[in-house]
């Protein structure tokens, strides 16, 4: 049964839908562009920066960056302190 304090212990990084969307097709791939991240979700490029620069800034995700015909390109992976956060939040929503 879900009470109050259920998901006080949730990192607030992945409460959200938009948050959480980012980190869960991570999961199941080795790494993502940001273009492909951009599509799949359906964000903005400014929100959807701003979403995995936090989620970087606290060790979810590794980032790598390059030029491709002169053009920057980027590809997120996550890490495993970004996966252990999205186990738990997981197991947490579906108890």
């Amino acid at each position: 049964m879900l009470n109050g304090n259920t998901f006080d212990h949730l990192d607030p990084l992945l409460q959200a839908r938009s948050r959480l969307g980012a980190c869960v097709p991570l999961s199941r791939n080795e790494a993502l562009s940001f273009t492909n991240l951009k599509t799949f979700l359906g964000a903005t490029a400014g929100k959807l920066g701003a979403q995995l620069t936090k989620r970087q800034d606290k060790g979810y995700l590794s980032t790598k960056k390059a030029f491709i015909d002169r053009k920057p390109a980027a590809w997120y992976a996550l890490s495993s302190t970004g996966s252990k956060a999205l186990n738990i939040t997981r197991r947490t929503s579906l108890s």
